[in-house]
Formats: structure tokens, C-alpha cells, sequence
């Protein structure tokens, strides 16, 4: 994986610049001490960034997700319409192995989650070059 940013004592903050297009990009912290090490990740939104946004619905889910992109979801309320170009979704486990993919139909996409065991997973949404990630916690 490629570090990118920095610390800046002035200020005190940490700088990451991410690679995802669509203003939200996934950050882990490891903190060590001479009793051990803590992890802690977390999605962030940066609000304001142009780009091609997917919604991912139910979350948690337990036996389907739906992935939709949003501007067919705009579109769908307000002209009653459901033409969208269509995107590709994979699902990872926490190991970065694929476990399902499909392709949307009408600007979205249901996955089949039966059979996966419960915990956290990656689903990441491309459509051309436009990309996102999201995470999906998957329940009994």
C-alpha cells in the first residue's frame, strides 16, 4: 500500500491524500507504545468534490445489497426515469479477495450476500475511470 501525506507540527494535523475520485478515501491509524500497537480506520467524507457518487443500501445488510448510483436515483425521482449508464461492482473480504461481481442494469446493481460470513467487507463501484469504495458490514 502507498503511504501519502504528512504531519504538520504548526497546526497539528495529518495530511492524507487519497486516490479515490469522488471526495471519500478510508484512513487507518496505528498508535504504538511499549505496551503494543492499536489500530483504528474510518471512511471520511470530503464534502464539495465533483465526481460520480454510488449509494450502497442496506447497511448492515444480511441477505442482499443494493448498489445504485445516485444520479440515477435523481433521475429516478424526478423524471420517473431510470436510464443511467451502467457501472461494475465487486465485493472483497478483508483480504482483498473478490467474492462476488456484477454488473448494473438501469443504474444499479443487487448483490447476493448468502453464504458470506458476517463481518466487514469492501464493495468498490467503477464506472470508466470513476471509482469509489465503500465498506459493508454484513450481519446474521
Amino acid at each position: 500500500m502507498r503511504q501519502l501525506g504528512g504531519f504538520n507540527t504548526a497546526t497539528g494535523t495529518f495530511n492524507v491524500k487519497t486516490a479515490g475520485r469522488t471526495g471519500e478515501g478510508y484512513i487507518r491509524i496505528g498508535v504504538s507504545n511499549h505496551c503494543g500497537t492499536t489500530y483504528m480506520g474510518r471512511t471520511v467524507q470530503v464534502p464539495g468534490c465533483q465526481g460520480y457518487y454510488f449509494t450502497v443500501y442496506p447497511n448492515p445488510a444480511q441477505e442482499e445489497v443494493t448498489v445504485a448510483s445516485q444520479s440515477a436515483a435523481a433521475r429516478l425521482t424526478e423524471a420517473r426515469t431510470t436510464v443511467a449508464s451502467d457501472f461494475d461492482v465487486t465485493l472483497y473480504n478483508g483480504q482483498g479477495k473478490a467474492l462476488r461481481q456484477g454488473r448494473s442494469q438501469n443504474g444499479q446493481l443487487r448483490l447476493n450476500l448468502r453464504g458470506l460470513r458476517p463481518g466487514l467487507y469492501q464493495i468498490r463501484a467503477r464506472q470508466g475511470n470513476k471509482w469509489e469504495n465503500h465498506q459493508l458490514q454484513i450481519t446474521q
